[in-house]
């Protein structure tokens, strides 16, 4: 996964992130196998399920999986390694062109894509003392000791 900074500008922030190919395999495999032991299907043995029939059958939608769990996974990356704080929900931002996405999702290639983030300003608090100047107001004592007989 490579991240690059590509705007910086106010409290916006934008990265370009690709994902190659080659990690969108290895995880698809990982996942495939792990899956393997799980699925149950007719005129197989539990846990017997060959990986390949698994990505034949399965393959489009695990990889939708994966490609989902890789772009949250990047943007948590982003937000920690620059300890950013968000004031919006990241935006995820796909290329327009379907095909790149369709060849990702099949397989075929890597995916490419930016996250929109803004962030919440830096906010100083200057403490200022200020001066409290009260004014007591004389009591009679013979009040005050009337008053305090009575608590």
């Amino acid at each position: 996964m490579q991240v690059t900074n590509t705007l910086s500008e106010g409290l916006k922030r934008e990265y370009n992130v690709v994902l190659p190919a080659e990690d969108l395999a290895s995880r698809l495999t990982t996942e495939l196998a792990t899956m393997k032991d799980k699925v149950r299907i007719n005129g197989f043995r539990p846990g017997k399920v060959p990986v390949e029939h698994l990505r034949r059958v399965y393959g489009r939608q695990v990889m939708a999986d994966v490609v989902q769990n890789l772009v949250n996974e990047s943007t948590r990356k982003i937000v920690e390694d620059n300890s950013i704080k968000l004031a919006l929900e990241p935006k995820i931002v796909f290329p327009e062109n379907q095909e790149a996405v369709e060849a990702a999702i099949s397989g075929k290639g890597g995916l490419e894509y930016k996250v929109q983030l803004e962030i919440l300003p830096k906010i100083e608090i200057n403490r200022v003392p200020l001066p409290i100047a009260l004014k007591v107001k004389n009591q009679n004592p013979a009040i005050v000791s009337r008053l305090i007989s009575l608590v």
